[in-house]
C-alpha cells in the first residue's frame, strides 16, 4: 500500500469525524426546547457557530492535497461538502426566530440539498476508498 494514499485517507477521515460531531450538535441543539425568545435566540447563534465549524472543517479538506488518481474525486468531494453547508445554511435562514416560523419551502429545498450531498459524499468517499486501496 501506498503511504501517500494512507495519509491522504487518515486526513480526509478525520475531517469526516469532525462533521459527524458537529452533526450531532446540530442534532442536540434541535432538541432543545426553543419556547422562550431568549432559548430561540441561543440556538439561532448555536446554529450559527456549527455552521462556521462546517465551513472550517470544508477549509481543511480543501488545504489536503489528494493523490494524484483521485484529484478529480477530491473535488468533487469538496464541491458536495460546499452544497452540504449551502443546504444547511438555508434550513437555518428559513427559521424567523423572532416571530418563530418557518420558511417551509425554504427548509425543504436546504434539507434537500443537504440529504443530495450527503449521499454523493458517501458515494465519493467509497469510490476514493475503491481507487486508493
Amino acid at each position: 500500500m501506498n503511504g501517500t494514499h494512507i495519509q491522504y485517507a487518515k486526513a480526509v477521515g478525520k475531517i469526516g469525524e469532525a462533521v459527524s460531531k458537529t452533526g450531532n450538535k446540530f442534532g442536540e441543539v434541535s432538541e432543545r426546547q426553543m419556547k422562550t425568545p431568549e432559548e430561540i435566540v441561543k440556538a439561532k447563534n448555536d446554529y450559527d457557530i456549527l455552521i462556521k465549524e462546517l465551513k472550517r472543517q470544508k477549509r481543511k479538506l480543501e488545504n489536503i492535497i489528494p493523490p494524484s488518481p483521485v484529484k478529480d474525486q477530491h473535488a468533487e468531494l469538496i464541491n458536495n461538502y460546499q452544497q452540504f453547508i449551502v443546504g444547511t445554511e438555508a434550513m437555518n435562514t428559513a427559521w424567523d426566530f423572532e416571530n418563530a416560523t418557518l420558511n417551509e419551502e425554504q427548509f425543504a429545498k436546504g434539507k434537500e440539498a443537504q440529504q443530495e450531498s450527503s449521499k454523493n459524499i458517501k458515494q465519493i468517499s467509497e469510490t476514493i476508498a475503491d481507487i486508493l486501496f
